[in-house]
């Protein structure tokens, strides 16, 4: 607040006579002198509600709290990411190719997320925006299906991950090595006793010859991980000699409309 030369400013909180609620104001009040005497005569005073400007503040607060809260936790994948590919890649140059593709699936999902007002990303925009480079989605080739489904960004960045994962292995080793190779990503809301969840199916076939391997990859595992510690969810590998299968449940209120 301000109080000079019979002047006087600063913020103040009305009540509204009917419902009782706090108004914030920019309240001022000036002294109008006697143009004569030079005498004070009168105050008068100029009211500015700030009610929307409150409101676009707290917004804004809020909006930089989840930003916050979201770099944190972007940054806590890439580093486990990083460490881990490490760890996995047999050298330098399968390290450089695996954690830029991975990358990219999280700048990706970042991408979608920062488009959309209510910070949710389209399933379906996601799916195709992971998976798109390796196939066009034709209904044929690459067929996608499956009702409306609005993530919020814990999950779009792990679906994101998994996504890339699936599309790179099924590029190097399945139904996307050739031209002859199909994959349908089907989604649905699943209704069971232990609650509802998000099934995601991934299933491949007409492409080479799938084998069991020896041991599982990191690819795998992350799979597996993301869906069970960071969604509550789980995941299944069907190593199928026609095509890969995968199962992806997640449960409803986890990050999802």
């Amino acid at each position: 607040s301000v109080l000079r030369d019979g002047q006087w400013s600063g913020p103040l909180h009305f009540r509204h006579m009917q419902t009782g609620a706090a108004i914030p104001v920019s309240y001022n009040v000036f002294r109008i002198d006697d143009p004569e005497t030079g005498e004070p005569t009168q105050f008068a005073t100029v009211t500015r509600d700030l009610t929307k400007q409150k409101e676009v503040e707290a917004h804004r607060e809020l909006l930089l709290a989840e930003l916050n809260h979201r770099v944190k936790n972007t940054l806590a994948t890439i580093q486990a990411l990083v460490s881990h590919t490490l760890r996995h890649s047999p050298d330098m140059e399968s390290f450089r190719e695996a954690i830029v593709g991975r990358l990219f699936a999280i700048a990706s999902a970042h991408d979608i997320l920062s488009k959309n007002d209510d910070d949710r990303a389209s399933l379906k925009r996601l799916v195709a925006k992971q998976v798109g480079p390796y196939a066009k989605i034709d209904g044929i080739r690459l067929r996608l299906d499956g009702p409306p489904v609005a993530l919020e960004a814990t999950v779009a960045h792990a679906l994101g991950l998994i996504f890339h994962e699936l599309a790179t292995n099924a590029s190097k080793y399945g139904a996307l090595k050739d031209q002859n190779g199909k994959i349908a990503i089907v989604w649905r809301d699943l209704k069971l006793p232990e609650g509802d969840f998000l099934e995601i199916n991934w299933i491949e076939k007409d492409g080479p010859p799938v084998r069991p391997p020896k041991r599982k990859g990191f690819g795998s595992r992350l799979i597996e991980t993301t869906l069970s510690h960071s969604l509550g969810g789980e995941a299944k590998l069907l190593y199928d000699p026609d095509g890969l299968k995968a199962m992806l449940r997640i449960p409803i209120g986890a990050g999802h409309d």
